[in-house]
């Protein structure tokens, strides 16, 4: 399983709360989660949206910022944001 160290978890949290995120994750290149903000997904799992996303994904680990369509449902908006870091 992938270690997580909590600063890597403080920082999502503090991202997602001056962006106003639903949600802030850290992932590797290959789809794997290192941090998730909210604790949805844990460390070492696969990310929920790996098949959804893997173009996005793909886009970001040749170090290009990629986007998912906006999209909503029941009425919220939703957006996934990928970024090489």
């Amino acid at each position: 399983m992938t270690e997580v160290r909590v600063d890597e978890k403080g920082r999502l949290i503090a991202l997602q709360g001056m962006n106003g995120l639903a949600q802030a994750a850290l992932i590797t290149s290959s789809g794997i989660v290192v941090a998730d903000s909210t604790g949805k997904s844990r460390p070492g799992e696969n990310s929920r949206f790996i098949d959804i996303d893997r173009r996005q994904i793909a886009e970001a680990r040749l170090g290009q910022a990629s986007a998912t369509a906006l999209y909503r449902l029941n009425g919220t908006p939703y957006k996934r944001l990928y970024l090489p870091v």
